[in-house]
């Protein structure tokens, strides 16, 4: 949290972030032409990349910032 990554880190990130987060079943953020966007486990795209920066759900809710603003 708070550690400003590279692409080429986020793109690790990404691909370790599903196998840690399907277990919950819940949707995971995923970076793609710089911006963040959520997936399933399954690949189905819930939300396409748009948001600046995306965090993982919790109590069925995820953080995300858009236009510089957080919600």
């Amino acid at each position: 949290q708070g550690q400003v990554m590279s692409e080429p880190e986020l793109a690790s990130y990404r691909d370790v972030l599903p196998a840690v987060t399907c277990d919950s079943g819940m949707p995971f953020p995923f970076y793609e032409d710089g911006k963040w966007g959520y997936m399933r486990c399954d690949g189905t795209v819930l939300l396409t990349p748009r948001f600046e920066s995306a965090w993982r759900f919790s109590e069925n809710r995820a953080a995300v910032k858009e236009g510089g603003k957080y919600g």
